[in-house]
């Protein structure tokens, strides 16, 4: 028995190594025959029957695929990319239902499991577009799956082939019935995501309640109660429910994720650090974890420390985006051109956008990747650069460099301004449409004489900290009561979400039809300079108004971004925007009362103005 061990562990230790490199190189005959020859030495590695169904699968075999994977799971219930792998096999057979079924099985393991999300979004995707299709057509047939588009159906980079010969009735296996519990507990789990992806918070919190009924301390319930009160800036409840998750799976790091954002936004920043850490032991390649606490150390002011940890997330985001390319570190460049482009959202951009004149003097060329939206802004305001519309990726297939060397546009803010104290740079603003931006002022000095001009926005669509940043409509209620001021809509709204509870009542703020504060950019940058003061909360309108030099009160929540700091009333890196800052967690009316006491003071100028 001691001999057959032996060999047994040899077999597996030095084939499987060589049989994955022949998968993943596609090399699939060659690839089955040593994973067939390990399954008969060792029948009970879930890992090489999972191995074995992706081979099968490639080779257009999904039904034996498909029971492969099956056996993976019956020997490791607890692998969520067994399940995920299923999935693919059967959507690969066009059973839709089936698939989603074991993706939200996987979810239940792990819910923050990418290669379940991303299979979920792309079944998603697939369904729209099934629906969108005349309904004599066969999606299938007229729309072949190709794995750079739907990776979903190929848990590999090569083409997944369906072969008539498997299709027979013969050869397909009826998938098992599944436990009335445990398929009442996915359609539970399926319903809070779909809510949870929509927002609305309160019915996922109901659903995870009944979840909860039917099977106490299930994790996943304990969990995404947590999320879901920190979603709606509920702190004392996200901190019991993040506590109970640790508790009930301490070795399941998304609950360690849960505790930190909780503590973090607390500002107890030693506990969050310590969850963040815990996390990263128990999921060392989790980008999240990195990235949450590089955001507390630039927060706090350790900047070399949150930068450290930013180049580990930027180089992995980097390599993900574009293959292996050099990185930028600040240096002047001879003949090599520099490729920069935004890694996240408008507002980040335009934060690097003051940067860009010392861009443009360190190298003979420069590719701007960014926005489109923000192309015609960006065109008056630089002397040569290259503008470049953002380019989507496709799934994982990464895209070409435009320069010799690339960088992120918080990477160029790390080299070259790394403690935000920009000095001794060439840094400029942003240049708006002048003529557009007087022909505005003009239109509302007319309809609204002698009063102060000042645009107003409110709310952030932020997914992840967008209530605890935004106001509500009773929450500007101080502002209109100033009778000298006339409040300019200039809140951008996301037509994917339902933001009527975020609607002031008609007539007290002005919104101008001719400027489209979403998708005209250049426009919103034309009517902001056309007023006499922009009042907003941290959303891209902050950044705009900071990039363009236009005077601005921004009016931040308790943890506010990294760039703002926690104290004071100034920002060295936006020297026109002034800062308000609540002193306890959700306190706007103490942010309002400071506000108003300041409008005050510039009503009292303009009423001295006018006498005089």
């Amino acid at each position: 028995m001691g001999v057959f061990m032996s060999d047994k562990a040899q077999t597996a230790l030095d084939l499987l190594p060589t049989a994955k490199d022949l998968l993943k190189r596609g090399m699939w005959p060659q690839a089955e025959v040593l994973y067939r020859h390990i399954v008969a030495k060792d029948p009970t590695q879930a890992e090489v029957f999972n191995d074995l169904g992706i081979v099968r699968a490639c080779q257009g075999a999904l039904a034996e695929a498909e029971d492969l994977a099956r056996k993976a799971i019956a020997l490791d219930g607890t692998s969520p990319i067994f399940r995920v792998n299923l999935a693919k096999h059967l959507f690969g057979s066009d059973r839709i239902d089936d698939a989603e079924a074991e993706v939200y099985a996987a979810l239940a393991l792990d819910c923050r499991h990418e290669a379940a999300i991303e299979a979920l979004e792309l079944m998603q995707v697939h369904r729209k577009q099934a629906l969108a299709k005349p309904a004599e057509a066969d999606p299938i047939e007229s729309d072949p799956i190709e794995p750079e588009h739907k990776t979903v159906a190929a848990p590999y980079r090569g083409v997944l082939r369906k072969s008539a010969d498997e299709q027979d009735d013969a050869s397909v296996a009826k998938a098992p019935s599944i436990d009335a519990t445990l398929r009442t507990q996915e359609e539970q789990l399926a319903t809070a995501y779909r809510l949870f992806a929509q927002r609305d918070y309160d019915a996922v919190i109901h659903k995870l309640r009944s979840l909860e009924a039917d099977c106490p301390g299930h994790p996943l319930a304990a969990l995404w109660t947590a999320l879901c009160h920190f979603r709606q800036d509920d702190l004392k409840r996200a901190r019991h429910w993040a506590d109970e998750a640790a508790k009930i799976a301490p070795k399941d790091h998304a609950a360690h994720m849960a505790s930190g954002l909780v503590s973090q936004a607390q500002l107890a920043f030693d506990e969050a650090e310590t969850a963040f850490k815990k996390g990263i032991e128990l999921a060392p390649k989790n980008a999240d974890f990195y990235s949450a606490l590089a955001f507390q150390k630039l927060l706090t002011g350790d900047w070399p420390e949150g930068w450290r940890l930013f180049d580990k997330v930027n180089q992995a985001l980097t390599k993900f985006r574009l293959g292996s390319v050099d990185p930028w570190k600040g240096e002047r460049l001879d003949e090599e051109s520099l490729h920069i482009w935004a890694l996240e959202g408008v507002g980040d951009f335009l934060m690097m956008a003051r940067l860009l004149p010392e861009l443009e003097n360190r190298t003979d060329r420069l590719i701007v990747e960014c926005d489109e939206r923000l192309i015609p802004l960006l065109q008056r305001s630089l002397a040569s650069a290259e503008l470049v519309p953002l380019r989507s990726q496709v799934s994982d297939k990464t895209l070409p460099s435009l320069g010799d060397l690339q960088s992120t546009d918080r990477g160029v803010i790390r080299h070259l301004s790394p403690d935000l104290h920009p000095v001794e740079l060439d840094t400029g603003l942003l240049q708006h449409d002048r003529a557009r931006a007087a022909n505005l002022r003009k239109r509302y000095q007319e309809r609204f004489p002698g009063q102060l001009l000042i645009g107003l926005s409110w709310y952030t669509t932020s997914a992840a900290q967008g209530r605890a940043r935004s106001m509500l409509p009773a929450d500007l209620e101080p502002l209109f009561a100033h009778a000298q001021c006339q409040f300019i809509d200039l809140q951008y709204r996301d037509p994917t979400q339902t933001m009527e509870h975020y609607e002031p009542a008609a007539g007290h703020l002005f919104r101008d039809d001719e400027v489209d504060s979403r998708d005209d950019l250049d426009g919103l940058a034309a009517q902001m300079a056309a007023l006499d003061l922009i009042i907003t909360v941290d959303n891209s309108t902050a950044q705009l108004a900071g990039a363009l030099g236009v005077p601005g009160w921004v009016l931040l929540h308790q943890l506010p971004d990294w760039r703002w700091g926690l104290r004071g009333d100034a920002s060295e890196w936006y020297p026109s925007l002034r800062l308000f800052r609540q002193a306890a967690q959700g306190d706007w009316g103490g942010v309002i009362k400071q506000v108003c006491a300041e409008l005050e003071v510039k009503e009292d100028a303009v009423s001295l103005r006018c006498t005089a």
